[in-house]
């Protein structure tokens, strides 16, 4: 489910331009070429190829690139995220796209390891990362000056952590579980730990604006503006690190930041992404936020109450991938372990 490969639609009439954007991706996603507008709608329209994104040129003889979004958004086609291929984000591009549900611009010069990162998190991809002894003492030692960091924010408005720890701890549970019955997910004990991790500080971007956000709370107003910011702001305060051994949880944690609210049926926030376009990993941070919250709030984490919740979740639909909840299923009997440990510590 990790390393699937995602397919992406490029469509431009420049051979050069599709040549070195192919070249720059291809390795992490199959790429089907078109260079005109026509073609690739047919495609589209008759559902001849399955399309995870697209990557669209702006300035295409007879058929523009916002020509091709008004025949997706006409044909109710528009629910996959698509790049804009242009010389240059201009004010008026911008005012256009805004119109269509546009993921955001590929300005040229192309930057590979910013549209290999933005087509990653779009399109729910994780990739598999070697950790050296190095990259992991790093890591580790940035994780625990953030958690520092956070919970002395949190202390400061008289909140408490218990959330975000359960959060990390069902994370462990799950991944652990998940590499039984995936084994080419290429999670080490390394790698759990490090996601796990990332999933305490999912809504760290409060410590940018909390005041706001808590009367936003009080007030049942938490607009969509407001929403996105909090999920931005976690992304740039996790980014603040730009060490290169602490890559690994920089971009997870950053896109847990950014992605974990959204929903498999698309009714998340802030960008509405649906299906398998959410990673694995934002899926199950939100799946263990869903089910925190609901245990905590019905029976104050009581370990013997786990099963409930499970049954309980089960029967939501949409919050996430249905093969997730069933991961959740058989993970139950370890979810009971860590709440009845964590009782006894807190």
């Amino acid at each position: 489910m990790i390393n699937s490969k995602r397919r992406v639609m490029l469509i431009d009439d420049s051979e050069l331009d599709r040549t070195i954007l192919k070249t720059m991706i291809e390795d992490e996603f199959e790429v089907l070429e078109y260079s005109n507008g026509y073609l690739a709608f047919e495609v589209l329209s008759k559902k001849m190829e399955h399309v995870d994104g697209i990557l669209l040129d702006i300035s295409m003889p007879i058929i523009t690139g916002f020509d091709m979004l008004r025949l997706m958004k006409d044909n109710q086609l528009d629910d996959i995220p698509v790049f804009m291929i242009t010389g240059e984000a201009t004010q008026e591009n911008v005012i256009k796209a805004s119109e269509f549900k546009i993921a955001g611009f590929f300005s040229k010069p192309f930057d590979r390891e910013e549209i290999l990162k933005r087509l990653r998190a779009w399109l729910g991809v994780e990739i598999p990362f070697d950790l050296s002894k190095e990259d992991i003492e790093d890591t580790f030692a940035y994780i625990a000056e953030l958690r520092t960091i956070y919970q002395a924010h949190l202390k400061a408005y008289d909140k408490k952590d218990v959330h975000y720890r359960h959060m990390a701890g069902i994370m462990k549970v799950l991944l652990s579980q998940y590499v039984k019955i995936e084994p080419e997910s290429s999670l080490s004990k390394e790698n759990i730990e490090i996601v796990s991790e990332a999933a305490y500080f999912c809504n760290i971007g409060e410590m940018v604006f909390p005041d706001r956000l808590d009367l936003a709370v009080r007030k049942g107003d938490i607009g969509q503006k407001s929403l996105q910011m909090l999920t931005e702001m976690g992304a740039k305060i996790i980014r603040l690190n730009h060490k290169k051994s602490c890559e690994y949880f920089v971009n997870i944690c950053s896109n847990m930041c950014m992605y974990h609210n959204e929903r498999f049926d698309g009714r998340g926030f802030p960008f509405g992404i649906s299906g398998n376009r959410i990673s694995v990993f934002n899926q199950l941070c939100h799946l263990v936020d869903v089910f925190d919250t609901r245990i905590s709030k019905l029976y104050g984490s009581n370990s013997l109450h786990v099963n409930n919740v499970i049954k309980s979740m089960l029967r939501t639909e949409g919050i996430v991938d249905p093969k997730l909840l069933d991961l959740l299923e058989l993970a139950g009997p370890g979810i009971a372990a860590y709440y009845h440990r964590a009782s006894s510590e807190e």
